[in-house]
């Protein structure tokens, strides 16, 4: 009976706080409608995805930390910080999926994106561990986002050449990422390369 009764708690308290994520940017799509009354719902809209995706990439890669990447750091338990980005991107999802459904405005293919994410963060927030390896899975597939979402909103505004110049430094700034793993990652590259020509895979190429 007490093993039920605490499966209910948990169960209510993860409906609970999902309910509350949503509820949150529900409203805060809703008061950016009547902030600016002038911009269409996809204006709206948009603006509250650059809000998660900005947040979603930047606390994503603190809890990444791409430089100690290891198999034991991708499994650590998931943290009371894994979770709340987990409750926040769930509420983020489900409001976008009820937003695209309410005006069609996207694909099917978009559909059943927004509906896996949801699943898929339905199913990290059951799990005690992998809480690194949804950061990390959430910051790169977010990354862009805010990039992309500023890009569609400065283009709505008519401002065509700052989004002309904006995507130019998005290219500039994925580059230096690419560019900084690299870096990081050198020492490994080089010890690889090196096991390769001692096992004569490299040289057999060459």
């Amino acid at each position: 009976m007490a093993l039920g009764s605490s499966f209910g708690q948990e169960l209510s308290f993860a409906s609970l706080v999902k309910l509350v994520s949503f509820l949150f940017w529900s409203g805060l799509y809703l008061q950016s409608a009547v902030a600016w009354p002038q911009r269409s719902p996809e204006w709206c809209s948009r603006l509250v995805t650059l809000l998660h995706g900005s947040v979603a990439a930047l606390v994503g890669l603190m809890q990444c930390d791409v430089t100690n990447l290891s198999p034991c750091t991708l499994t650590m338990k998931v943290t009371a910080c894994h979770y709340a980005l987990m409750v926040w991107s769930w509420g983020y999802f489900a409001f976008d999926l009820l937003w695209c459904l309410v005006y069609w405005s996207e694909s099917v293919l978009m559909l059943c994106h927004h509906s896996s994410a949801l699943a898929a963060i339905t199913i990290y927030m059951q799990k005690d561990y992998t809480g690194c390896t949804f950061a990390c899975t959430l910051a790169l597939m977010e990354i862009t986002n805010p990039l992309l979402q500023t890009r569609w909103l400065l283009f709505d505004l008519d401002e065509k050449l700052i989004s002309i110049m904006f995507y130019i430094v998005s290219m500039a700034f994925v580059y230096q990422i690419v560019g900084y793993v690299l870096y990081k990652y050198k020492t490994k590259i080089g010890a690889l390369r090196d096991f390769l020509d001692d096992m004569g895979i490299m040289s057999e190429h060459r």
